[in-house]
């Protein structure tokens, strides 16, 4: 009885982490936009992007990549206070906020996080 119990409790936490299902479809009015983050930190980092206040994560960033996360723009386009979070991982207390990006739909947002956080940077324009 215990082992069985122990096997539910290991298929629920499986089920748990699972990745969300990738197939779902844009329809034509939810245009897809594209966030590039390089990270010249010495830890990995887990980029949220924080729309109003509410955050979301965008995934992680190994220490000397670049990653391209593509978000549908929908819930930006009228979004006044847009913001990337950068946290580096095994460091307390050590996040990164942007100041408020003046963001318009078509727009790529780069994000470079440096080795000193506070002189991480980002830059939006047209592909």
């Amino acid at each position: 009885m215990r082992r069985m119990r122990f096997g539910i409790l290991v298929a629920l936490a499986l089920a748990a982490c699972a990745p969300a299902e990738r197939g779902t479809a844009l329809t034509p009015l939810e245009a897809e936009e594209v966030i590039r983050v390089t990270n010249h930190n010495t830890a990995d980092v887990v980029v949220y992007l924080s729309v109003s206040g509410m955050r979301r994560r965008l995934g992680l960033v190994p220490t000397a990549q670049t990653a391209e996360f593509r978000i549908s723009s929908t819930g930006l386009v009228s979004a006044r206070d847009l913001r990337l979070v950068v946290d580096p991982i095994g460091t307390f207390g050590a996040a990164y906020t942007t100041e408020a990006i003046l963001w318009s739909r078509g727009q790529r947002i780069e994000l470079t996080v440096q080795r000193v956080l506070s002189t991480s940077h980002f830059v939006t324009r047209f592909p």
